[in-house]
């Protein structure tokens, strides 16, 4: 579709005089939509509406944001979209029953918060920064962006995305960022901050038992063949004193992110730490009192 070269937020004549023209204004569109007194023209609707310039209208009960983020949306669907045009597809696609871009939505979100971990390793490459997860990619990012994606999943009852996003709200941000009043908004603010602080002690308290990530550590020795044995040794107890002090979850980072320099004979950490991350990420759920990965399912 054309666009007329009109500046936005034109008044127009019409019998409402406060009635004003969005940005979003389609020359060769036949319908014009209207919410709050701001007019949108678009697609064409079915003819006996009031018209302007031949033109039915159709009045929404809807914000003009939500209108004009829907808008947005089908005439650039392609590009990352900012996180209130996330939230106002979703809401609209559930009341208006827009399947494709209510799925188009939730995609959006659930690529950011995955419900494998292949998928979140492949995202954590993708984005190839330093703390890395603390981002988004098919959401603009920016600060507390992981508190309201959480938030717009719990909302809408997109289970399946709740792990990964309470996991990634409670290990990226400190206690006192989560407990800052600002952090979650809405009623159920303080059950999303217990919820995360909990989870994330679970995450701590599990990471270093057997089976787990760094499990093996506390009983590890070099092997028999080991080149180097003070050398490694030494990177034991490093890593052993990196996690006590820093109390981080080292839940999913990856056998080199932990900075891990055994000789070629002591390499046996290396599918611990694999096979302690599935597992950690098996449970995951549990640690923030959620079903099963089997249970969860996307009620949308």
């Amino acid at each position: 579709m054309s666009s007329e070269e009109s500046p936005p937020a034109k008044r127009q004549r019409t019998e409402n005089a406060s009635i004003t023209r969005s940005e979003i204004w389609h020359g060769d569109g036949s319908v014009i939509l209207q919410a709050d007194g701001v007019q949108f023209r678009g697609l064409p609707q079915p003819p006996g509406q009031p018209s302007v310039d031949g033109c039915p209208v159709v009045e929404l009960q809807d914000s003009v944001e939500d209108v004009g983020h829907l808008l947005k949306v089908l005439y650039s669907p392609y590009n990352a979209l900012p996180f209130s045009v996330v939230a106002a597809l979703i809401g609209l696609g559930r009341k208006y029953d827009f399947r494709e871009l209510l799925d188009s939505a939730v995609a959006r979100l659930m690529f950011d918060n995955p419900s494998t971990l292949k998928e979140l390793d492949g995202l954590n490459s993708k984005l190839d920064l330093q703390g890395s997860l603390s981002h988004t990619t098919r959401i603009i990012d920016y600060p507390g962006i992981l508190f309201d994606m959480l938030t717009l999943a719990r909302e809408n009852d997109i289970l399946v995305a709740l792990p990964c996003a309470y996991f990634r709200a409670a290990s990226y941000h400190t206690q006192a960022q989560i407990l800052d009043a600002n952090a979650f908004l809405g009623t159920s603010a303080l059950a999303e901050q217990r919820r995360c602080i909990l989870g994330r002690q679970k995450i701590l308290t599990a990471q270093s038992r057997p089976g787990y990530t760094l499990g093996w550590v506390r009983s590890w020795a070099p092997a028999e063949g080991c080149t180097q044995p003070e050398e490694c040794n030494g990177v034991r107890t490093e890593l052993l004193h990196k996690c006590l002090d820093a109390l981080s979850t080292w839940a999913l980072q990856f056998y080199d992110e932990l900075g891990l320099t055994f000789c070629t004979a002591c390499q046996a950490p290396t599918e611990a730490v694999r096979a302690g991350r599935e597992k950690i990420w098996e449970d995951m759920p549990g640690f923030f009192d959620l079903p099963p990965w089997s249970e969860l399912r996307n009620n949308v």
